[in-house]
């Protein structure tokens, strides 16, 4: 039988949160390969430590990289984080189904490519979002097998709340639903405005 909540153990919420991060992190050498096949090896290689769990209104010192992928809960545009539904299969059987929507956004420091002029640094991030969510959409998640005939990422998470015993979840149909570009304000030496990329992710536990 699943095991239910156990408030000792890591739970479903905080179990996707986890696991996109971790995805994300061992993608990284796809990504700095795209980054670094011309001009905009201006931006470095990204590392680890700029895949973030939180979002934070200041900003970071520059000299520490040129950008942050950060994630958060509530995807949808009314900041809804998760919907919950009975599900039932072929035999009768039923269970809980959850499908969740999480934030990833990437923002770029307006001083991460001094070198450049103002064009030109604008450019390099249109650039550099483009191949940001490219990387992440067709690069991490939405993946299609031709075999079975299924899209998305599987993702084992570190829960146990739904699974049979001794297994683990998994995040199911984990894609990429949606995409947005703009500029979001950040506290930097004054509010100024910083390039971003705003991912939509969604998958199911069942």
């Amino acid at each position: 039988m699943p095991v239910g909540y156990d408030p000792l153990r890591v739970g479903l919420d905080e179990a996707r949160l986890i696991a996109i991060k971790a995805l994300l992190i061992s993608r990284l050498p796809l990504l700095n390969q795209a980054l670094g096949r011309d001009t905009l090896d201006i931006l470095g290689t990204i590392t680890a430590d700029m895949v973030e769990i939180g979002d934070t209104e200041t900003a970071w010192n520059p000299s520490t990289g040129p950008l942050r992928i950060r994630i958060t809960a509530g995807g949808e545009n009314d900041g809804l984080d998760y919907e919950s539904e009975i599900s039932y299969s072929l035999d009768g059987n039923s269970g809980w189904k959850y499908t969740y929507s999480t934030n990833i956004y990437v923002y770029f420091h307006p001083e991460a490519m001094p070198s450049l002029d103002e064009a030109a640094q604008a450019e390099a991030r249109e650039f550099a979002k483009a191949r940001l969510s490219d990387w992440m959409t067709l690069g991490v998640f939405n993946i299609w097998d031709p075999d079975t005939h299924t899209g998305g990422v599987v993702l084992n998470l570190t829960s146990n709340i739904i699974t049979e015993t001794p297994g683990v979840d998994s995040l199911v149909e984990s894609m990429i639903k949606r995409v947005y570009k703009g500029n979001v304000p950040k506290s930097y030496a004054g509010a100024v405005l910083f390039p971003t990329l705003h991912l939509v992710h969604t998958g199911t536990i069942e």
